[in-house]
């Protein structure tokens, strides 16, 4: 059995029994079925409370040698209790799920491993083969000596050696758990991955004690950091090792000694920069050094390039959460009397729309151009919500290159590789995810401008207002271990223009899972009436733009006469804005009519240019 069988094999006993491994962070395997005196059970018959290992098995450690200590030249021991004093200290790690499985969980914290320290010696005993003595009691961390009591005769002992380190996982297994006997084919063998080696870089095999760890980094920066990278995924959709995690650390505040940072020369601990913006030039700078290469070699075999990934995006959401929380203090009361103040509706279609939303979870505002749709769709949510608040609101437009990939997620290009980049959807969805009580709101503008099928993917199922939340979760195209659901608090809204030809039919699919609400021109509302007043010093203006509008679009929606319909006529917000300090009302009419209305006119009616010159000659005169 080559070692990737003996890896796989011991991967799947541990899977079975409550334990995830990933066998590619692995280059040496060893298992023992444990004898009464490997154990510290009580009754033993012998005082021995080590492991030993013996034969090849020994490769699976360090070779450590003293010339001139132990052998004199003819090859003899100079002196036997010299051996006892050559004690080597390695970092174990000690798996949560494991250690629940064998029943102790009284050390352990929220962290997927815990490191703790197991002690080795060589020993030479008279007449007899070398062999290395695993765990003495007396220098063992306390963790590890805790692992060791909970297994017993018959157990099997699983120590695992990570990739190109001097760091071990060590796992049990009871001896009639699932799959033992799969174990007792690998007993006392030695299993090493072709590229392994027991030779490394001292420097990168540092670590610190449980208690040191515990309460990991020099500042609470690192602490933070460390906390926040045990919780994230790689892009294999798998939490990083403990490992992985410390090596990051050290190559952040490592390089600063190894690269000189020329902008920032007194620059010791990556850690030390909060700003992402100065960051992102520090980064850049450490990257396009001539040593760069050589220097991520030296961190941890290639740890700085990721470290640096890591640690940008980590800065990014401490930054974003700051802003959120910014946001959140200062955000303003919005009630539905203030949206009212601020768009052309009355009470009761507000209560109207409400109740449409509210039913369907998904609405789409339709209307011709310039009704507001954009404008009235965000103050809508903010009146729902009670507040401006921002952090509740995400607001994108589709367009025709838009695609899963930005919306869900999808893999995207990260310097020298790919990396899983979660879309705005799923971060969205995630965020109302976590705050259950409170209302979220997505709007979606232009959303028949993308193609909905391929945007939405298996979300289109999830959307329906009676297939939200976890129990109808499903797997996602690019993330195969996760279940994915849209939550219940989450509304959607999108803004649909009725005039543009150009666009695709909305998909009947989608189309059955969203109301339609139409949003008309205001030029008839008395409320849009009284506003024009108050922006335009001369009525006559004010009543101009009121009387021809509606004349207007009553062409317009005369599809027999018109060719076009109710979806086409001209909206309100072209008029909402005041005229400039130097400018006349009539000239502001006369500028707007010449260079937004005629040129949509003349599109609407690019067959037949008489209609448009006859309805722009009516406006202008």
């Amino acid at each position: 059995m080559n070692f990737q069988e003996a890896v796989s094999t011991v991967a799947h006993v541990l899977w079975q029994n409550g334990t995830v491994i990933n066998s590619d962070d692995f280059d040496g395997l060893i298992v023992k079925k444990l004898a009464a005196s490997n154990t510290l059970d009580e009754g033993r018959r012998t005082n021995q409370t080590h492991i030993a290992i013996t034969g090849e098995q020994m490769d699976i450690f360090p070779r450590l040698s003293a010339d001139g200590y132990f052998y004199n030249d003819d090859g003899k021991i100079v002196n036997e209790d010299l051996k006892k004093y050559f004690v080597l200290k390695v970092c174990v790690e000690l798996s949560r799920s494991n250690c629940e499985y064998l029943g102790i969980s009284s050390f352990m914290t929220g962290d997927d491993y815990l490191q703790s320290d197991m002690c080795i010696f060589r020993s030479k005993r008279a007449n007899q083969s070398d062999q290395i003595q695993l765990s003495l009691l007396n220098y063992d961390g306390a963790a590890f000596k805790l692992f060791r009591e909970n297994l017993h005769e018959g157990d099997y002992f699983i120590l695992l050696k990570y990739f190109r380190s001097m760091r071990y996982l060590a796992c049990g297994i009871k001896k009639e758990s699932e799959g033992s006997y799969n174990l007792s084919l690998l007993n006392n063998k030695f299993f090493r991955a072709s590229n392994a080696v027991t030779v490394v870089n001292a420097d990168s095999c540092v670590h610190e004690s449980e208690t040191e760890y515990l309460e990991s980094g020099n500042n609470d920066n690192e602490k933070q950091f460390r906390k926040w990278m045990g919780n994230q995924q790689n892009s294999q959709g798998r939490t990083p090792a403990q490992k992985t995690i410390n090596n990051n650390c050290d190559a952040l505040k490592r390089v600063c000694g190894l690269i000189d940072i020329s902008d920032f020369p007194d620059l010791e601990n990556l850690f030390d920069i909060t700003d992402p913006a100065v960051f992102s030039d520090i980064k850049e700078m450490i990257r396009n050094h001539p040593d760069f290469e050589e220097v991520n070699i030296a961190c941890s075999n290639r740890s700085l390039s990721t470290a640096l990934k890591w640690y940008e995006k980590y800065l990014r959401e401490q930054n974003e959460i700051a802003e959120t929380l910014v946001a959140e203090q200062n955000a303003k009361d919005y009630t539905m009397q203030d949206f009212l103040n601020d768009v052309f509706i009355d009470p009761a279609e507000y209560e109207k729309l409400k109740r449409l939303l509210f039913y369907k979870q998904n609405i789409i505002l339709q209307g011709a151009p310039g009704v507001g749709k954009t404008y009235l769709a965000k103050r809508f949510a903010y009146s729902l919500i009670g507040k401006k608040n921002r952090n509740m609101v995400e607001e994108i437009q589709f367009h025709q290159n838009y695609s899963y990939e930005d919306f869900i997620m999808g893999y995207k290009p990260s310097d020298d590789s790919f990396d899983l980049i979660p879309g705005v959807f799923y971060e969205f969805c995630k965020k109302a995810e976590k705050d259950s009580e409170r209302k979220y709101f997505f709007i979606i503008d232009e959303i028949n401008r993308g193609n909905l099928s391929k945007i939405f993917g298996e979300l289109m199922m999830l959307i329906e207002g009676d297939k939200r939340g976890p129990d109808n979760a499903v797997t996602l195209a690019y993330k195969r271990d996760e279940k994915f659901s849209v939550p219940e608090n989450l509304y959607l809204i999108g803004l649909m223009n009725t005039a543009d030809r150009s666009l695709a039919m909305i998909d009947y699919a989608l189309r059955r899972r969203f109301s339609f609400y139409n949003i008309k021109p205001a030029f008839g509302n008395e409320k849009f009436q009284i506003y024009l007043k108050s922006i335009l010093k001369d009525r006559n203006i004010a009543d101009k733009v009121i009387e021809r509008l509606i004349d207007l679009n009553k062409k317009i929606a005369d599809e027999d006469n018109s060719g076009l319909g109710e979806g086409f006529c001209i909206g309100h917000s072209y008029f909402c804005k005041k005229p400039l300090k130097d400018q006349s009302d009539s000239e502001w009419y006369k500028t707007i009519i010449d260079y937004e209305i005629a040129p949509l006119l003349e599109e609407y009616w690019w067959d037949d240019k008489s209609k448009a010159e006859d309805c722009i000659r009516e406006l202008l005169r």
